[in-house]
């Protein structure tokens, strides 16, 4: 059975991770509060996948059309979440909306799931302290948009589980992703910023 992963905010972000994921392998659903957003989105997916298959940019093994029927669109948050093992939160970078998104997927989710947030500017213990599922939180900050430059930085809370950050990083690997760590930045991961990043 394929893993699946939750998309919540269907913007550029939220529909490049879907792409990413479905590209993989995994089966995605993206979430929006409205309706409209996720047919807007799923239109926008498709029409994407069609000019990178004509332009020979497609990701991974699978067909284009294989990959849209990965991503399932939906309204319904708990649907979304439910049995996902990786949650992507992508919604406006204002601290009290993601920390009130953040707490209605704490209430869902696995215990054993990532979840993630897109936040660039907003430190991981002001996003989490209030979760009690903040042990599996971590930011994964994209460059934009993430479909074409590879580059996320990852930033764990201070609470995060000691095979948190491994498991995101594995992750973003499999999908194609080029992680650094949020911190002392090494000669490596500087390397990754400019090549995998700003200078794309």
């Amino acid at each position: 059975m394929m893993e699946r992963v939750a998309i919540v905010g269907s913007g550029l972000i939220g529909r490049s991770w879907a792409m990413l994921f479905a590209a993989a392998g995994y089966k995605v659903r993206i979430y929006d509060i409205e309706p409209k957003q996720i047919t807007d989105a799923l239109s926008n997916i498709c029409s994407q996948l069609e000019h990178l298959e004509e332009i020979g940019l497609m990701r991974g093994h699978l067909t284009k059309e294989q990959q849209f029927q990965a991503i399932e669109g939906t309204n319904d948050l708990k649907y979304c979440i439910e049995g996902a093992i990786y949650i992507q939160e992508n919604v406006p970078e204002i601290l009290e909306l993601k920390r009130s998104v953040h707490q209605k997927i704490d209430a869902i989710m696995d215990p054993t799931a990532i979840l993630t947030s897109s936040a660039s500017t907003i430190v991981p213990s002001d996003l989490c302290s209030h979760l009690k599922n903040r042990n599996r939180f971590i930011v994964a900050h994209p460059t934009n948009p993430p479909f074409y430059a590879p580059l996320v930085e990852l930033g764990p809370s201070p609470w995060a589980d000691p095979d948190l950050l491994p498991q995101t990083t594995a992750l973003m690997k499999k999908i194609g992703q080029s992680p650094v760590t949020e911190d002392v930045v090494s000669v490596q991961d500087l390397d990754k910023v400019m090549s995998d990043g700003l200078g794309r």
